[in-house]
């Protein structure tokens, strides 16, 4: 079972509970000794079904269901609870198994927006950058990188106060490319960070430089000759912006 993603929302099933119990759903003729010793309460709990501690109520959830080691300590503390409130074994389950129902279908809508979101974010980025696309994400992920080769994950699958993935937020993703090309101009042009951007930067200009000394070269003639031209001005303004 997944952890609760919410434990306030238990307490939705305890008033359930609590709702039978006030309807004559669960039978009561006798009231609990609250002013009792403690012997008149233990005497009371087991006459009318109650195990002696929180502990000892016995969890069925069924259909072969179990409780991860990650729900324990949130039961535990409902458990608690309903023993305070002397809930008989068969409702706390009924609450339980409420609960997880309720869970099951949050996590699943859940995961169906998040879905929807990313498709239509990228969907979104790729209309805005057209062919820049990859570049700039990879530009986002070298600067992230720099800073922790986790944080990228982090950031991405941190949560808005709108419950958006901020990984799935167009304006989010647009930000941070624009502050990784700032911080490096290089970066959607050579992975890496500023130093090691500027390095390779650097390497490619005289490697062209070299073929532009040679009018036959492939810088001036063929197929690929406008492509590596247009290669060369984005190197150099790039350099000249890192400088």
């Amino acid at each position: 079972m997944g952890r609760f993603a919410n434990p306030n929302d238990i307490v939705k099933s305890w008033r359930e509970a609590e709702k039978k119990i006030s309807s004559g759903q669960v039978v009561d003729s006798t009231p609990f000794p609250a002013a009792g010793t403690p012997e008149d309460q233990a005497s009371w709990r087991e006459a009318h079904g109650i195990p002696a501690t929180p502990d000892k109520y016995e969890i069925n959830l069924g259909e072969g269901m179990v409780l991860g080691e990650d729900d324990k300590p949130v039961v535990d503390n409902f458990l608690k609870a309903m023993h305070e409130s002397n809930l008989p074994p068969k409702y706390a389950n009924e609450a339980l198994k409420w609960y997880w129902k309720y869970q099951d279908t949050a996590v699943q809508e859940q995961y169906n927006a998040d879905a929807g979101q990313s498709e239509a974010g990228i969907q979104q980025l790729r209309d805005d950058w057209g062919p820049e696309y990859k570049a700039n994400m990879n530009a986002i992920k070298g600067m992230l990188d720099s800073a922790d080769t986790s944080f990228a994950e982090k950031i991405f699958h941190a949560r808005g106060p709108d419950g958006q993935l901020l990984g799935n937020n167009p304006k989010i993703i647009q930000w941070l490319a624009t502050t990784a090309r700032t911080l490096n101009p290089a970066a959607t042009l050579i992975p890496g960070d500023t130093t090691t951007s500027l390095l390779a930067v650097g390497d490619e200009i005289t490697k062209i430089e070299k073929l532009m000394g040679n009018k036959h070269s492939e810088y001036w003639k063929g197929s690929g000759a406008n492509k590596m031209q247009e290669r060369y001005r984005q190197l150099v303004t790039a350099r000249d912006r890192m400088k």
